[in-house]
């Protein structure tokens, strides 16, 4: 839901009253604070006693992972969190945390403060879209207006913040109609959550009534974004574009407008234009994630490289300290460093490679070792290193570096952490096995990888120098499978050598050379020494599988090829 921000002038009669006459009671709420040095977190606890607070219902942390190790364990009502900490980027991460892994009740109240009122800074924490936003210095009763207005809204809606929570969308759509019957200093709010249950409902005409009808009575800017997104899923692009730019021209710091208007010239194909929009945006807003994701996913329909290599380099940085998070980064830094140096023309690129990926993922280590996931850094380094080296200078001792560390991981590659597993799935579109790729990607949970990554995925599969690779390695495999079911295995094992050569670490072109070649060992004409070399040869090319996990169905063909070795040699 797109907030609505007020001004500390607010001081209607309305707010008068309910702050003398309200239910709502300080006493009675339990309230978290990440707060340091010392000396201010005194002058917090303080501050909170004198707004009516007890003194048992307050928490004051300093460090942001043991504030997030209580939110585990605890919920609170109110959560104010200060951005000017020591450790600020921990800080952020832990919003984001909060927010992303469910940990602050729906009818609970986050509240932000700063001392940085620098655009940059102000865009990027409003962007996370919590209640209250405070920026310091401020006294005790500005503190008290805040807290108390932030926390009336979901007191006295609570019946829409409990469905929207049990994510009933019918109760949402009951709820507020409820409270659209009556005088409320919060009909704004109202009419957007009904308009976005009804989305979720698909009655996208309802929604956009009830949008429309708010602005009869006012015109709120909230109302044309919302009225926007209604519209684009309605696929009437022309007035949802009228609805963005105007919110726009209104307000050019309202981030949510831009990203918006750039989703919509994606759909309609005008990538120039969203292009301009997201660039306009991120000067504005440069720490924003959630805009750098947009313009990396944007970057990938259009194979921008430098782009995408920029991003991800960005994106580390900005969650250095989400250990879970950050894996996933850096399985797509490594893919964007590899396409950027693939596509680049000079060889200046490919000479820094190593060395820049050896120093982020040496940095990024004490992070990972926060973690605690079931990934395994070293692996993931060794296997990072050793497709860099390919990318380099596909020679024997890269090839064998990547193999070993394939192999290492065993039968067990399924259970690796989503990061590790992506890196494996693209290094074997790297090395060319296509159908082995493939068939670890269809089995793999693609739910829980992040959509960054699936999106590298789908890029390096589309890249014009991978697909005119493959359809070359395909049309020679489709050629000896043609001629193999001919019964022609000796065209077969030729078409099959010469698409191993074009994909020399194809597993499937290996299994079917293989088979052609067991094919020739078994015709009666031939003699025991000829025979006796098909099936050396056989056995040879199998070796080159062993201990790298295949899959189900490449795994018992292999077995297959096998036994019937053996009964021949027998």
């Amino acid at each position: 839901m797109t907030p609505i921000i007020f001004k500390d002038d607010m001081q209607t009669a309305v707010l008068k009253e309910h702050f003398n006459n309200s239910l709502v009671k300080f006493s009675k709420l339990k309230v978290i604070v990440i707060e340091s040095p010392s000396g201010v977190k005194s002058f917090m606890r303080k501050n909170l006693q004198e707004i009516g607070f007890t003194l048992g219902n307050i928490t004051v942390i300093q460090s942001p992972s043991n504030a997030e190790n209580i939110c585990r364990r605890s919920s609170f009502d109110i959560y104010i969190i200060n951005m000017n900490i020591e450790d600020t980027e921990r800080a952020t991460e832990l919003v984001h945390k909060l927010y992303d892994d469910g940990l602050i009740p729906t009818k609970s109240v986050m509240c932000i403060m700063t001392s940085d009122n620098s655009r940059a800074t102000v865009l990027s924490n409003i962007e996370k879209k919590p209640e209250e936003y405070i920026i310091k210095p401020f006294n005790t009763r500005q503190l008290k207006i805040r807290l108390y207005r932030a926390y009336l809204k979901k007191f006295e809606l609570s019946d829409i913040f409990d469905a929207i929570e049990n994510e009933d969308y019918q109760a949402i759509v009951d709820a507020c109609f409820k409270h659209l019957g009556s005088p409320s200093i919060y009909t704004h709010d109202i009419r957007i959550m009904l308009a976005e249950a009804l989305v979720k409902q698909e009655r996208l005409e309802e929604a956009e009534l009830a949008i429309r009808e708010g602005l009869n009575f006012a015109d709120v800017l909230a109302y044309h974004i919302e009225l926007g997104k209604i519209l684009l899923s309605s696929g009437k692009y022309e007035d949802a574009a009228q609805e963005f730019n105007y919110a726009i021209k209104a307000n050019p710091l309202v981030i949510e407008s831009y990203r918006w208007l750039s989703e919509l010239y994606i759909r309609t194909n005008d990538l120039a234009s969203a292009q301009e929009i997201m660039n306009q945006a991120i000067k504005m807003s440069p720490h924003s994630s959630s805009l750098l994701h947009t313009q990396l996913l944007f970057a990938m329909k259009t194979r921008d490289y430098s782009t995408i290599k920029d991003n991800f380099n960005r994106l580390l940085e900005l969650h250095r300290y989400d250990p879970n998070k950050l894996s996933q980064l850096l399985a797509g830094f490594v893919q964007a460093e590899i396409m950027y140096v693939s596509s680049a023309p000079d060889t200046q690129n490919i000479d820094k490679l190593a060395k820049h990926v050896n120093a982020v993922l040496t940095q990024c280590e004490p992070y990972m070792k926060l973690s605690k996931g079931k990934f395994d850094y070293n692996t993931f380094k060794d296997f990072s290193r050793a497709r860099i080296d390919l990318a380099i200078s596909d020679n024997p001792k890269a090839r064998k570096l990547f193999y070993k560390t394939l192999s290492a991981m065993g039968n067990d590659l399924l259970n690796q952490s989503e990061a590790m597993l992506s890196n494996v799935i693209l290094g074997l579109w790297q090395i060319g096995d296509y159908e082995h790729a493939e068939d670890l990607f269809n089995y793999a949970d693609r739910d829980k990888f992040d959509p960054l990554i699936v999106s590298c995925i789908d890029c390096y599969k589309k890249d014009p120098k991978i697909n005119e690779k493959r359809e070359k390695y395909q049309e020679l495999n489709k050629q000896g499978i043609k001629y193999y079911k001919q019964e022609k295995y000796d065209l077969a094992l030729e078409m099959f050598v010469e698409a191993l050569k074009k994909s020399p670490s194809n597993s499937n072109a290996t299994i079917n050379k293989a088979q052609a070649l067991l094919k020739l060992a078994s015709s009666g004409e031939l003699d025991k020494n000829k025979k006796d070399l098909y099936l050396r040869e056989c056995a040879n090319t199998l070796s080159t599988l062993d201990n790298i996990y295949l899959g189900k169905s490449l795994t018992q063909r292999v077995n297959s090829i096998k036994e019937e070795i053996e009964k021949l040699l027998g």
